[in-house]
């Protein structure tokens, strides 16, 4: 299967047996003979009824087209996932939906490069917005730059959530952390921008049946 084939490959399909179908033929190829999407998964449905724009589905699943999507659960699976619907792609480029980067990564970068670093994921140009997903909220370290010390993706979702509001710019996150760790670890603010920003949505680390 060519890096083409994995972009074009659901783009076309309506009927979510069958983008089940294929996601799970790719999700073998991409990570693996043991990967599998259970046909009862209301998470991926909502997933994929939020990537084709299917309004009805969405509505009926609680979905909000315009919103991004908050991805929890523990394991890598969910990761898996968002990878696939990275790749349901748009005419006429047919590029990605979405760039991803992790959060360890920003923040290691913010920790040797200071606040340049996050200048890529918050900027106002508009030849340079892009829709992100931060993988892994809540397994980034808390950065420190000479003496500047913070939880870097606070400040970023904080600004992007902002650029939502005003510009529509969207913004994915997927993390381990439950609401109530994530208002530990960042602070009520924090949850209260997931809360109103994205749709969440729950990703088991096993699928929930073997169909």
């Amino acid at each position: 299967m060519t890096t083409m084939d994995q972009q074009r490959i659901l783009t076309p399909l309506s009927n979510y047996d069958t983008v089940r179908e294929r996601m799970n033929d790719m999700g073998k190829h991409l990570f693996g003979d043991s990967f599998h999407i259970g046909s009862k998964e209301l998470g991926v449905k909502a997933m994929v009824a939020w990537a084709l724009g299917r309004k009805k589905a969405a509505k009926e699943l609680g979905v909000d087209l315009k919103k991004g999507l908050l991805v929890v659960g523990l394991g890598s699976r969910k990761n898996n996932i968002m990878e696939l619907i990275r790749l349901f792609t748009i005419e006429p480029d047919y590029q990605p939906r979405f760039e991803k980067v992790t959060c360890a990564f920003i923040s290691n970068a913010f920790s040797v490069n200071g606040p340049a670093a996050i200048l890529p994921y918050i900027t106002d140009s508009v030849k340079q917005k892009k829709d992100f997903c931060f993988i892994e909220l809540g397994e980034e370290l808390k950065s420190r730059h000479y003496s500047t010390s913070c939880y870097v993706m606070e400040q970023i979702i904080h600004t992007r959530c902002e650029q939502y509001l005003r510009e529509g710019i969207l913004t994915h996150v997927t993390s381990s952390l439950t609401s109530p760790q994530i208002e530990a670890r960042y602070g009520f603010a924090m949850r209260d921008y997931l809360r109103n920003s994205f749709n969440r949505i729950v990703i088991r680390d096993e699928e929930d049946d073997g169909s």
